[in-house]
């Protein structure tokens, strides 16, 4: 799959100031001649892989390839070559494996690969790495003559980060262990400690610590490395779950206090940032130590921190040290934020009736826009009040014919879909390294449609459903089988589980490689933004997890940012689940568009979704392999599991209305758009899917809030013609972010998107009722 690499993580400062001139001479010839070409003329070779589709791509076109020092470098020292990787050499994509755009190559004259770059970069930095790389062997060759001279040892290892960034720090850390510390404050060498050296090389780092001449000779930057250093060991030690590196941190500022202007509170707040980030037990402890030597009379961060712990952790000593804290907080001043904090708390140990108290009174101290905010708050807790599932019986939607299936309970759905309940979780099988799916979006990627025909087996209201496809000669069925708390099949009553298995058989005499994947669509209700835990810690950014440390259990919340009210429950290891080499949690609308490669970002999910990978295995002639998973409601919930299987294929129209600067009403000309859509007597429209947009100017909840409250106005004109709709609010997760519209905002962002799914009517049918 070509994924856009760099889309997710560039943005249009990047290019803001780069000077144009003549673009670099691309040569309009096959990578074979412009080789050649680069060897006759001692040349190095420069490729650019990329697409007309690719954003990112168009911006390196657009703002480096055209800079002027970079252009007049790359004319000067290298044959330049664009390939496009959908229409332009074939076999060598294949060969290089080009599995991101845009991906940069950089070639010696001789032919051998230099360089292999993903993602965009800057004139700047592109004007770098090509420089160190035609510059790369000298460096080399001068290093290898003189170790110890310190302009070789920087220009090498500066060069050789591009390539081999873990043997140029290796390089530099042993220079600068056998130098005497009185010439670290040589600018080289303070250059080569600001390059290489972190918190956790030791000896080195402590040496750099020791170091009084450092601090005198570079004091404002010495302490801003210092600081930085530290940030990082702490960040590391806190995210990868490593009480070794948290000693480390500790032992830092207990030999070095002077480096610290507040040597204690760094101690204090690393242990506590360690403690919450991982949800230790020593938390409220460590709060209440923080509370008492910093926070004890300031009402407002009392307040806050109350309702940044509600907001963060579903552990009951924790939510009840916030309550005490928001109590503190009131005893001094009374505001709104301590009340939330308290209902907040109250909501997520499922004590709804105290909640709702609160959320009364924290009415009496909110302005305008905290009072709009606390009355959709309040439509939840009055749900909660009154919330009970729907006594809903296990059914199937039959004609299913491609294996896709949703989960839920009544009408709780935990794997859903649109329009209505159109499945949106496929798997996807990589047979020798030929990829096929159940999912029919991927095979304009290449993977080829698996269909098959639906078996069903069981009794009364709980089914056994079964698949089976071919491909390559391996037959794969897929069953779904209800299970009890237990995990054993059972053949009547209510299910709270299914167990989703592939069964794979060789139907050949020569042996097979068999891999696996699985997306999960987390949606629950009309809610896309489901909060996810992992062995019940939150995951707050998009995240991967391999063999040991892959989760024994995914615990589903309903509402985002909201651990009271668990829906759903993925069992990954034990029982007869086979656990997975991989497990990425992170954005619906990236996974559902993998194919096999999976390359997560550390960046908040918002719309969510998991995916579960087993490499490939072995499977022997004429034998078989079974791979296993569970899916379906925690334990505590006591409703009936039902599930729908994939159904018909329909039309879709999209339009979009757009609506004015932070406002959610609906001009004459959007409601004229949306009634002219449903009048049209030639189309059974059968759901609508409503994506909710915000420009990014004010507050994220806020924009949140308001692409929900523009969906609801365009929901409700279709409600009046009884048509159900599907509501997915983003808010700002799309929108543009550079300086002029975090200003002023951007129209195209305040929209509504209308993905109308209908069937054509047969002519001569009449109309009934609302259809």
């Amino acid at each position: 799959m070509l994924i856009i690499y760099c889309l997710l993580i560039m943005t249009k400062s990047i290019f803001a100031n780069t000077l144009k001139s003549a673009p670099i001479n691309f040569v309009d010839i096959s990578f074979i001649e412009a080789r050649k070409q680069a060897r006759d003329q001692d040349k190095y070779l420069f490729i650019d892989f990329y697409a007309d589709w690719c954003g990112p791509c168009k911006q390196m076109e657009k703002f480096v390839f055209t800079d002027a020092a970079v252009a007049d470098y790359m004319n000067k020292n290298y044959i330049a070559l664009r390939v496009d990787v959908e229409s332009q050499e074939a076999e060598l994509v294949r060969q290089l494996k080009i599995e991101a755009l845009p991906t940069m190559m950089f070639y010696a004259p001789t032919g051998k690969i230099l360089n292999r770059q993903e993602g965009t970069l800057n004139a700047e930095n592109f004007l770098a790495l090509a420089t160190h790389m035609v510059n790369l062997e000298d460096y080399t060759k001068d290093y290898q003559k003189n170790k110890e001279k310190t302009d070789h040892v920087l220009d090498y290892t500066e060069a050789l980060q591009w390539n081999n960034p873990s043997r140029a720090k290796s390089v530099a850390i042993k220079y600068l262990a056998g130098l005497p510390e009185k010439k670290y404050t040589e600018p080289e060498n303070w250059k080569l400690i600001q390059d290489f050296v972190e918190a956790k090389d030791r000896p080195m780092f402590p040496r750099v610590l020791k170091s009084n001449e450092l601090f005198q000779t570079y004091p404002a930057a010495y302490k801003a490395f210092i600081a930085e250093r530290m940030k990082a060991l702490l960040t590391k030690a806190v995210e990868e779950k490593y009480p070794g590196l948290l000693k480390t941190y500790s032992s830092y500022i207990d030999s070095y206090p002077q480096y610290f202007q507040n040597p204690d509170s760094m101690q204090l707040a690393g242990n506590l940032a360690y403690a919450q980030f991982n949800q230790e037990d020593n938390l409220p402890a460590l709060l209440e130590e923080f509370v008492e030597k910093y926070e004890a009379k300031n009402a407002p961060h009392l307040a806050a921190l109350a309702l940044q712990m509600s907001q963060e952790t579903f552990k009951r000593p924790v939510l009840q040290y916030a309550t005490r804290l928001a109590d503190q907080s009131l005893q001094i001043e009374k505001s709104t934020t301590a009340y939330l904090a308290k209902a907040l708390a109250h909501d997520r140990m499922g004590e709804y009736k105290p909640s709702y108290a609160f959320l009364l009174l924290a009415y009496a101290y909110a302005d305008e826009e905290m009072t709009e905010m606390l009355s959709q708050y309040e439509a939840q807790i009055k749900k909660k009040l009154s919330y009970e599932f729907a006594n809903g019986v296990n059914t199937i939607k039959e004609n299913g014919d491609d294996g896709r299936f949703t989960l839920g309970a009544g009408t709780k759905r935990l794997m859903y879909g649109f329009p209505i309940p159109k499945s949106t979780s496929h798997f996807i099988v990589n047979i020798d390294g030929k990829l096929a799916s159940n999912g029919g979006h991927l095979k304009d990627k290449g993977v080829t449609h698996l269909m098959g025909t639906m078996h069903y087996t069981g009794e009364g209201a709980t089914p056994r459903v079964s698949i089976a496809f071919e491909f390559k000669k391996v037959r794969i069925t897929q069953t779904l089988t209800p299970v009890d708390k237990e995990g054993k099949e059972i053949t009547t009553g209510f299910a709270q589980s299914y167990r989703i298995s592939y069964k794979f058989e060789n139907l050949e005499f020569t042996p097979k490689s068999i891999g696996l994947g699985m997306l999960f669509d987390t949606m629950i209700d009309d809610n896309d933004y489901c909060t996810i835990a992992a062995d019940g810690k939150i995951v707050n950014e998009e995240r991967s997890f391999q063999f040991n440390a892959v989760p024994k259990e995914l615990l589903f919340y309903r509402t985002r940012r909201d651990t009271s009210d668990m829906m759903g429950a993925a069992q990954l290891v034990g029982m007869d689940a086979t656990p997975p080499d991989q497990v990425v949690v992170g954005r619906w609308p990236v996974l559902h568009n993998v194919t096999w490669n999976l390359n997560p970002q550390r960046v908040p999910y918002g719309d969510s979704g998991y995916f579960l990978k087993w490499e490939n295995k072995p499977l022997p002639q004429g034998g078989n392999l079974t791979l296993s998973t569970y899916y379906g409601l925690p334990e505590h919930k006591t409703p009936a599991l039902r599930i729908v299987m994939e159904g018909e294929n329909y039309l879709t129209k999209t339009e979009n209305v757009y609506f004015e600067h932070k406002s959610a009403e609906l001009d004459l000309n959007a409601k004229m758009k949306i009634t002219q859509m449903l009048e049209d007597k030639d189309l059974i429209i059968t759901g609508v899917l409503l994506n909710g947009y915000s420009d990014i100017t004010g507050q994220e909840d806020f924009n949140f809030k308001l692409s929900q409250r523009r969906i609801e106005n365009v929901g409700k004109i279709f409600a009046a013609y009884g048509i159900a709709h599907v509501p997915k609010p983003y808010g700002v997760e799309q929108s543009d972010t550079d300086e002029l519209n975090k200003r002023y905002g951007n129209t195209w962002d305040r929209r509504v998107e209308i993905i109308m799914y209908y069937k054509k009517r047969p002519a001569g049918q009449a109309i009934a009722g609302n259809e």
